[in-house]
């Protein structure tokens, strides 16, 4: 019998005859096992048992994934008793956040790593977790095997990963769950890894092109023993949609080389989604060097480069403030300019010192939220770089006491993009959040972050900016 029907006749069993002892193991396994029965099956057999009622209602309605992930974190950082590990975070195998999984389980290796009655026990548990499959295997692999690295469990890992199945292990990423700890613990132990997989004759490769496509390519950087193969991916030619990471994490590892000159120009003429980010790491890289900008636009037309992809020549005016080019854009009339993107508008005028031009474009960026039907990343580092300005202080602060839940939320991200929050808007910061809190006074409206492209709360962002500022 399929083992999935198999449990779920166990279920309907114990449904039908609850007081029966191999009913409540069945109901056991339903707490304890991530692909045990069904709790929804049980819940209506068992509402009324005293000692399974309070279980079930944890079960239903649980802590935010948030504030499990907390509390999984402070133990895996500052560690704990495995019995007040296990009490604040009970049948972790049943958890379904890979993130919050992960961290649970990473903070009882650490705890158990001096006891050696209890670590054997955990090293069987997670080798069993490691290895299972079923509709759940991704979640528990990842984050048995993040566990076993922590412990020291290298071999046993590599054995596990080197074997006749290992392609399905190496699933590290998922667009519906995100499992960053599980990654990081794969890349902060991948040199022994690799090194007992070497010692034992297997072959282990690490996943670089799942991680990149996935887009976690800036984390591929921290470990040197893949350096060969990011170059070899960053290198080659990849699909649109994954330029923009090509061309940042060329910029971090062969800043101001050849490659990335040649990568950046051939985005540029390319006129693509990532056109814009070309241009701001040009000129990051190589801003006022007069032949670079020749390659860059060889006939010098200003015109051809309004009608391209916007921020384009907002960047290159920024960082060849001194070219034809920009002498060129500075002449245009404001009438003509209004043909321009807001992001070029924006960037020319912080550029030129025309501040109230600026506020008008960065007030547009903002109204227009999704210029393309997703979050513009381009469209942030243009808010960021206006926001850095004295002059934006005034703008800001008018933004922040706004009644726009949109203005209000981007002044608080634009106000975090500064070195310092002046002493001022944190104070108003301070007393609005309070009293929205203690005094239960009407917090702002909600508003779109143009750095995440997420509609969040302003008292959320209110706390995040704070809780950074001191």
């Amino acid at each position: 019998m399929w083992y999935y029907d198999r449990i779920n006749l166990e279920a309907r069993l114990a449904v039908a005859y609850p007081e029966c002892e191999q009913s409540r193991h069945t109901v056991e396994r339903a707490f304890t096992e991530a692909d045990g029965p069904t709790l929804g099956v049980l819940a209506a057999a068992y509402q009324n048992d005293l000692a399974i009622r309070p279980r079930l209602l944890t079960a239903a309605a649980p802590a935010p994934v948030d504030v499990r992930l907390s509390i999984a974190s402070v133990l895996r950082e500052r560690g704990g008793s495995p019995d007040l590990i296990e009490r604040l975070t009970p049948d972790i195998l049943t958890e379904d956040t890979g993130a919050v999984r992960a961290t649970a389980l990473i903070a009882r290796a650490h705890t158990c790593r001096h006891d050696p009655s209890r670590l054997t026990s955990l090293v069987e548990l997670l080798s069993i977790e490691a290895t299972a499959i079923g509709m759940k295997m991704d979640n528990r692999n990842r984050t048995a095997i993040a566990a076993l690295l922590e412990i020291g469990e290298a071999d046993r890992v590599a054995q596990i990963l080197g074997g006749d199945k290992a392609g399905r292990f190496l699933r590290w990423t998922s667009l519906i769950d995100p499992d960053l700890v599980s990654l990081g613990a794969l890349l902060d132990h991948w040199p022994e890894l690799h090194a007992a997989a070497t010692a034992r004759g297997l072959s282990i490769k690490f996943p670089a092109d799942a991680l990149l496509d996935a887009g976690y390519g800036s984390f591929l950087e921290r470990v040197s023993t893949v350096r060969s193969q990011l170059d070899e991916i960053t290198g080659a030619e990849v699909s649109d949609w994954h330029l923009g990471q090509k061309l940042k994490i060329l910029s971090r590892l062969h800043p101001r080389s050849a490659v990335l000159r040649s990568a950046l120009c051939k985005a540029l003429h390319g006129r693509g989604r990532y056109a814009c980010l070309a241009a701001r790491l040009l000129g990051e890289h190589f801003g006022g060097d007069v032949q670079v900008l020749a390659d860059v636009i060889p006939g010098g037309k200003l015109a051809d480069l309004a009608s391209g992809s916007p921020g384009v020549i907002g960047h290159l005016v920024r960082s060849w403030p001194l070219s034809d080019l920009a002498s060129a854009a500075r002449g245009i009339g404001l009438e003509d300019r209004k043909h321009w993107s807001a992001l070029d508008r924006l960037i020319c005028a912080t550029v030129w010192g025309r501040w109230d031009e600026a506020a008008t474009a960065a007030r547009e960026m903002i109204a227009q939220r999704y210029r393309h039907g997703y979050v513009e990343p381009e469209d942030a580092e243009a808010l960021r770089i206006w926001a850095r300005s004295d002059e934006s202080l005034d703008v800001l602060t008018r933004w922040r006491e706004s009644s726009g839940g949109d203005e209000a939320t981007a002044a608080l991200m634009l106000l975090g993009a500064r070195a310092n929050v002046p002493i001022e808007d944190a104070d108003w910061m301070k007393s609005s959040f309070n009293r929205a809190i203690a005094d239960q006074t009407k917090a702002p409206l909600d508003g779109f972050d143009p750095a995440t492209g997420r509609v969040v709360p302003w008292l959320q962002k209110a706390y995040e900016l704070l809780s950074r500022s001191g």
